[in-house]
């Protein structure tokens, strides 16, 4: 029985679920109203995650049991269960490695409010950290013979390391500090489609970061992330362009507009 648990909290996947659900919450309160395209992905991306995790790894939970009442020997009950949880685990570090690229699409958001940034930070590092974690513990897995106390050694060494644990199944990279924002030649993909133009409204937040620098004002006092993806979405040519851009008022398109103008040239000089 101590084995046949042991085996089966390798797929209790309720730390990772809680994770996804605090996610679920935060993007229905506050992602949708800046982030409408972003939203509608990582909603389809969380029920894919609830259909293809949550859903089977319950029915996987109640095979465990059933097995587990069965009126056979415990070493076939071992074997059978055993040979079952390599086929799982195929399966689910398959449909784990699809939460990549829900990850990777909120590493570049950002609000006008630091509690947001901060809860929405913190909601990714902890999915890739249980992700991770989860991952680990699946390809401990072997068709070497199940060996329960060095897979709770193994298990305790990992969770030791909290949010420390290196991301070896997702590949994360934090940004390079850029100290202009002139046109970048590495180009990045861009997986939030709500802003349509990425160079563009990066050579932005760099100029409105070295601008509210200084100034020695807030960022957000000088355009808002909304305004910003305006610009970057719609490419205003004019200084009329630019005040029909939502958010921009006529006194900051006159400190601003200039430069605001002669960033986006460079990347649309037609």
């Amino acid at each position: 029985n101590y084995i046949i648990d042991t085996l089966n909290s390798v797929f209790d996947f309720s730390d990772l679920s809680s994770e996804i659900k605090r996610l679920k919450s935060f993007s229905a309160a506050s992602l949708y109203r800046l982030y409408p395209e972003l939203f509608k992905n990582i909603s389809s991306e969380i029920d894919k995650y609830q259909t293809d995790i949550e859903i089977v790894a319950a029915k996987f939970n109640n095979y465990f049991s059933v097995i587990e009442n069965k009126n056979i020997a415990s070493e076939e009950k071992i074997r059978v269960l055993k040979e079952r949880c390599l086929k799982a685990k195929d399966y689910f570090l398959e449909k784990l490695s699809y939460l990549n690229e829900l990850v990777l699409s909120l590493v570049d958001v950002e609000f006008d409010n630091n509690e947001d940034n901060n809860k929405l930070s913190e909601i990714t590092v902890r999915i890739s950290v249980e992700k991770e974690v989860k991952v680990r513990l699946l390809n401990f897995l072997s068709e070497k013979e199940f060996d329960v106390v060095e897979f709770l050694k193994y298990r305790n060494l990992i969770l030791a390391k909290g949010t420390d644990i290196e991301l070896t199944s997702i590949n994360v990279k934090k940004p390079k500090a850029k100290s202009n924002y002139a046109k970048n030649s590495e180009k990045k993909e861009n997986l939030n489609t709500d802003i349509k133009n990425r160079e563009l409204f990066d050579a932005m937040k760099s100029w409105r970061k070295e601008t509210a620098h200084d100034l020695n004002i807030s960022e957000y006092t000088i355009l808002s992330q909304l305004t910003m993806m305006n610009i970057a979405n719609l490419c205003p040519k004019t200084m009329e362009d630019l005040l029909n851009i939502k958010g921009l008022g006529k006194k900051k398109a006159e400190a601003y507009g200039n430069e605001i103008l002669e960033i986006v040239e460079e990347y649309f000089p037609y």
